[in-house]
C-alpha cells in the first residue's frame, strides 16, 4: 500500500501542471490529483 501512494505521488509530482480549467480554476493536473485521491478513498486505500 505504501508502495502504490509513493506511485500515485511520484506521477502527481512528475505531471506537467497542464492547462487552467477557467470553469473551475485549477489545472488540469490538480483536477486529476482530485479525483485520484477521491478513488483511492472509495476503494479503501486510503482512510476517510
Amino acid at each position: 500500500m505504501k508502495d502504490l501512494m509513493k506511485g500515485v505521488l511520484l506521477v502527481l509530482l512528475m505531471m506537467p501542471q497542464g492547462m487552467k480549467m477557467p470553469q473551475t480554476g485549477e489545472t488540469t493536473t490538480e483536477a486529476w490529483g482530485s479525483h485520484m485521491l477521491q478513488w483511492l478513498k472509495a476503494k479503501g486505500f486510503i482512510r476517510k
